[in-house]
């Protein structure tokens, strides 16, 4: 989101306009939160309140892309949080079109797609740009994720192959 077309063809070509700290953009947001949902109200109040409650420096947008719930998701995340951007569908769309919508809306340097389940700890937010921030050529980020119990989920998978 944050490059030009031209810096992702040659990744050198940034660095002599981003060597002069340039003045902070205030209407844009360092972070856009994406939470993608489909009848997971409570576990979406959840995250949404984790995210809320540990932004990063720099501005944070959140968006909740709603994939037709029939469980008040909507209704309970627009009374609870108002300032998050609720994208409401009338039918699903489905996982990756949701988070497209968001995508097109999003002003943020960065973009984190969160699933409803997730519930962000102190700290983490800022970890993760600040990781993102000091690899230039880096484009994508995962987060080391914790099941309920803290135990560490495996989010690394070797696929089988059929040859």
């Amino acid at each position: 989101m944050g490059q030009e077309l031209s810096d992702i063809a040659d990744p050198t070509a940034s660095r002599a306009r981003d060597a002069a700290p340039a003045a902070p953009d205030l209407d844009r947001p360092r972070l856009s939160v994406v939470v993608v949902s489909y009848n997971t109200r409570e576990l979406t109040l959840r995250c949404l309140e984790s995210v809320l409650a540990h932004p990063p420096e720099g501005g944070l947008e959140v968006f909740l892309v709603d994939n037709a719930s029939a469980d008040g998701s909507v209704e309970a995340v627009r009374a609870r949080f108002p300032g998050v951007r609720v994208i409401a569908n009338a039918h699903n769309r489905g996982f990756a079109a949701a988070n497209n919508q968001a995508f097109e809306r999003a002003r943020g340097e960065f973009v984190l797609l969160l699933n409803p389940d997730t519930e962000v700890e102190a700290g983490a937010l800022e970890a993760a740009l600040e990781f993102i921030e000091s690899r230039p050529r880096a484009g994508v980020v995962g987060c080391r994720v914790l099941l309920a119990d803290g135990a560490q989920q495996s989010t690394v998978f070797r696929y089988l192959r059929l040859s």
